[in-house]
């Protein structure tokens, strides 16, 4: 029950990087990333949002049970929000987690994600949250990081040229930020779109 309570808590909170290399408000920044094989798990394919990604090694995916439990109570964001639950990868060892979902809302794009930035920041009202927005492989991306006590997110609000929007939360202990920035960067690194 604590796990449930930690990830619906983790799911309405957004963090944002700071680019430094900030471009006009209407052109965004085309970021790579250096990925690193070697810290990364098998690819992991989703038909549904045409995405393929690989996630920190020794994140493994939760039991369905337990996605199902988290899923009930992350689906509704507001009346017109929906968050749609894909998957859960987790680390034990560090209390960490990835989460896959769908975005879904009665607004036409970009305004669904524009909403949805709101709802976010207004949840989170009294926390610094840092807006940083890039390109990576042909995928429009809005990324957003908290910092509390314990944890940071790191998530990234995700729009790819089928105008399908996903979210990919990164969720670890403080802690144990520093020492899996690589591991972070390199699985953000591996998003891709599936060959049609």
């Amino acid at each position: 029950m604590k796990l449930i309570k930690i990830a619906v808590l983790i799911l309405s909170i957004p963090v944002v990087f700071d680019c430094s290399n900030k471009k006009p408000e209407n052109k965004k920044e085309q970021i790579l990333f250096n990925v690193e094989q070697s810290l990364l798990d098998s690819i992991y394919t989703n038909s549904e949002l045409e995405i393929t990604f690989s996630p920190p090694k020794n994140w493994n995916p939760i039991s369905i049970e337990l996605m199902e439990s988290i899923a009930a109570n992350t689906e509704i964001l507001s009346d017109s929000i929906r968050i749609k639950l894909q998957k859960v990868f987790m680390n034990k060892d560090i209390s960490a987690f990835c989460f896959v979902s769908k975005l879904e809302g009665n607004y036409p794009n970009p305004k669904l994600i524009e909403n949805y930035i709101q709802v976010i920041k207004k949840k989170n009202a009294g926390k610094s949250i840092n807006k940083a927005s890039f390109d990576h492989h042909n995928f429009k991306i809005e990324q957003l990081m908290i910092f509390d006590r314990e944890n940071i997110n790191l998530k990234l609000i995700v729009r790819s040229q089928e105008q399908k929007n996903f979210l990919l939360d990164y969720i670890i202990p403080m802690k144990f930020y520093e020492d899996n920035l690589r591991v972070i960067e390199s699985s953000i690194g591996s998003l891709s779109q599936i060959n049609r």
